[in-house]
């Protein structure tokens, strides 16, 4: 796209190119504070740079500089008694202890004045434990103990199962006529079960009596026992009356007599076959013109004047006036060697 410096209205140019106003379109990889978090290289500024480059390295410089300010923080150096970073940084590794040194245990006397450690220099990897990492012992220690008191001793006992409490099966002492009582003791089974009967659930009757057996297709078992009878009863009933109106049926023979009932003479309606048409055909072609309330169909005088348009026309003219210094209207652009000129 061509760039405009200059534009000229009428007789008068004017240059746009230097305005302090004008609105510059680049690329800005500046951020706010709280997103700037990493520092960005930026290659030094050259001579022959496009407006855009210095816009977009600018940019960058600006969010270093926020980062910056990020990772120091607001602090005032010099409330700390020092007058730059540099300065601070450099007292600290001064007055920092070598990684590998050693301690004096001299002073380290349990309550009764003996040492608890000799009184020699002891290195660094076999140092006095800090305050946190004793912490950190009892803590183990304390969770230690609470986890063994809550441990049975190796030999221990257990109480038998009752039925308000678990516990352990009591022994059996090899009677195998026994069963597990819900006492928790071991006694004979007890308990016995009625024959069902019509009202109350039970036992089934025994299926021979004697030199009777029941199980045969002259006995049933019923509510009262085993009753002389089929197994089942098998229903071969297989007629069925005429539908009705009220009932379920069968439809009735189409033809009775010489009366053929499968014709447009008849219908058959919950009474049976009736005089009558099997449905009503509507051959009503006739259709009156469309209107703009009412569909039908097109006339002659709507298709004529639907052939009449032709295709993308748009009937829909307007001259726009030249623009003067009393009325809007239009006005001429053109474009020359980066100078714009509006002419009506």
């Amino acid at each position: 796209m061509a760039q405009v410096d200059k534009i000229q209205i009428g007789t008068t140019t004017y240059d746009i190119l230097q305005s302090e106003d004008a609105i510059f379109t680049g690329i800005s990889n500046d951020t706010d504070d709280s997103s700037a978090s990493n520092w960005t290289n930026v290659t030094k500024l050259a001579s022959s740079e496009t407006n855009g480059s210095i816009f977009t390295k600018i940019s960058s410089m600006f969010k270093n500089i926020r980062y910056l300010y990020k990772i120091i923080g607001d602090l005032d150096i010099g409330s700390v008694g020092y007058s730059s970073i540099g300065e601070a940084i450099s007292d600290l590794k001064d007055n920092k202890s070598d990684k590998d040194h050693t301690h004096d245990t001299s002073t380290l006397k349990a309550s009764d004045g003996t040492d608890l450690i000799s009184n020699t220099q002891i290195s660094d990897s076999t140092h006095v434990p800090s305050s946190l990492l004793v912490k950190q012992m009892n803590d183990t220690l304390t969770s230690l103990v609470t986890a063994v008191n809550n441990k049975a001793d190796v030999n221990h006992t257990h109480n038998v199962a009752t039925r308000t409490s678990a516990g352990f099966m009591p022994n059996l002492n090899g009677d195998s006529t026994k069963c597990l009582l819900g006492d928790g003791s071991w006694g004979a089974a007890g308990g016995t079960y009625s024959t069902f009967t019509s009202s109350a659930a039970g036992l089934a009757p025994a299926a021979k009596n004697g030199s009777t057996s029941y199980l045969s297709s002259a006995y049933v078992l019923t509510g009262a026992g085993w009753k002389a009878g089929d197994k089942y009863n098998t229903d071969t009933n297989t007629t069925y009356a005429n539908f009705t109106s009220a009932a379920a049926g069968l439809a009735p023979a189409a033809k009775s007599g010489n009366t053929n009932y499968a014709t447009t003479a008849y219908v058959l309606t919950g009474a049976g076959w009736a005089a009558g048409t099997k449905y009503n055909v509507d051959n009503n072609t006739t259709y009156a013109a469309v209107t703009t309330s009412t569909n039908g169909l097109m006339s002659a005088a709507d298709k004529i004047k639907l052939n009449s348009i032709q295709a993308s026309a748009n009937k829909y003219t307007y001259t726009l006036p030249a623009a003067s210094s009393n009325a809007l209207g239009g006005i001429k652009a053109s474009y020359s060697n980066g100078t714009l000129t509006l002419s009506v």
